[in-house]
């Protein structure tokens, strides 16, 4: 059997398994009426879709299932707005407008119609006034996954979990050098293990552009238990997510205004559970390298995070005057893949990128199985060096990283998970 053959036969044996959670399936191609949890919401869906809290609080994710607009700190979206927000937002809703809207008299309002989501954020607002990053104002179209359903992105050992979105700027205005904002795409996990929720961002683009990793911990008084979040970036360098082929990078400023991003990144095993050594490190570094019980460390068990919710929208702060923008393709999803998979993303990863897999923990499989992944993946990179023996003196660039491997299956493996 040749080494073609043995991709032909990984193909048909292993396919890749694909849990979709929301949306299409994982990526933003198509239209929305491609996958069978894409929600597409029509006139006067909004009237009784409005909730405030953000991440922390108790809605809408205690909400059955759903999308929201979400808001904090801004004043009640309680009104139907007769004129057209396109001019903050970027999006035009069908008319009549009144039934696609929901705003405030300050100028703040939301839109819904299909699976497209606005937000137009005004700074002329009641106290705090949006003043800094302890106090920021916030929309976002929200989706919660309710109490019941216990979806779990990290169901298998080589699982890896995938957020898109394509997200549109608008406006965002300032009076002062004080003003920072931002655009977000979030899943909203919970540690089954202890109940404590962790927000997991990755910047679409902000005014401070695409920083280091980081992650906060500290105690929510809403749900009386540890709260955490991870923010990293659509970026090949991050530590705590992998970009997709097709994502756009995170970008410094809104962007150009009018052009739509398409967003998209996995968080495998190990990206999560860098996130989570981190988030822990943190915890202990404040109590005195314990884990207390008000916020206990969260779990570094991948398995045990199940997804109660998404978050797609944009924050802003300090001088502020207007933010706004528009989310559409929104999907969640999760890939376990098969044998002739984890060798594409092991090769496209390493010639797009020119770095190395990190090791992550060694995936079950069998030897036949780990035979078939060595085969096709020399198989691959000897393309362009037929007639020459397949070595590192020989075989230059990615090509020489993938020969290496070859000689070790389960370093290969575990280059293949963290694919």
């Amino acid at each position: 059997m040749t080494n073609a053959a043995l991709l032909s036969v990984s193909a048909s044996a292993h396919a890749a398994a694909i849990a979709v959670w929301y949306g299409s399936s994982g990526r933003a191609t198509g239209s929305c009426g491609e996958g069978p949890k894409c929600v597409t919401v029509g006139a006067g869906y909004l009237a009784g879709h409005v909730a405030t809290g953000g991440g922390t609080g108790e809605r809408p994710w205690t909400e059955p299932y759903g999308d929201y607009c979400n808001y904090y700190r801004l004043a009640p979206l309680d009104q139907e707005i007769p004129d057209s927000l396109g001019g903050l937002t970027g999006f035009t809703a069908p008319m009549p407008y009144s039934g696609y809207q929901l705003g405030a008299d300050t100028g703040s309002g939301c839109e819904a119609s299909g699976d497209r989501w606005a937000e137009g954020l005004s700074g002329i607002e009641p106290s705090p006034d949006c003043a800094d990053v302890a106090n920021v104002c916030g929309m976002q179209h929200s989706v919660s996954f309710g109490e019941a359903p216990y979806y779990l992105p990290w169901y298998a050992p080589n699982a890896y979990f995938i957020l898109t979105a394509v997200y549109e700027p608008a406006v965002f205005r300032y009076s002062g050098s004080n003003s920072d904002a931002w655009g977000y795409l979030c899943a909203l996990l919970e540690d089954t293990s202890s109940g404590q929720r962790l927000e997991y961002c990755l910047n679409e683009w902000s005014t401070w552009g695409a920083p280091p990793d980081e992650v906060t911990a500290f105690f929510d008084p809403f749900t009386g238990r540890g709260f955490a979040g991870v923010q990293t970036n659509f970026d090949r360098a991050t530590r705590f997510a992998t970009e997709e082929p097709e994502s756009h990078d995170t970008i410094a400023g809104p962007g150009a205004v009018g052009q739509a991003y398409t967003y998209s990144a996995a968080i495998t095993r190990g990206d999560l559970a860098s996130a989570v050594t981190a988030i822990n490190a943190r915890i202990e570094g404040a109590n005195g390298d314990t884990c207390p019980t008000g916020q206990t460390c969260y779990s570094t068990d991948p398995g045990r995070y199940k997804l109660i919710g998404l978050e797609n929208g944009q924050e802003m702060w300090g001088d502020a005057t207007y933010l706004g923008g528009n989310e559409s393709h929104l999907s969640a999803a999760t890939v376990a893949p098969g044998i002739r998979e984890a060798a594409e993303r092991i090769l496209n990863r390493d010639t797009r990128a020119q770095m190395p897999c990190r090791g992550l923990e060694v995936t079950a499989l069998s030897k036949r199985d780990a035979r078939r992944l060595t085969s096709a993946l020399v198989a691959r990179a000897a393309r362009g060096r037929p007639n020459g023996p397949l070595g590192p003196t020989t075989v230059t660039g990615p090509a020489a990283r993938i020969a290496v491997l070859a000689h070790d299956p389960r370093a290969l493996i575990r280059c293949a998970q963290a694919a």
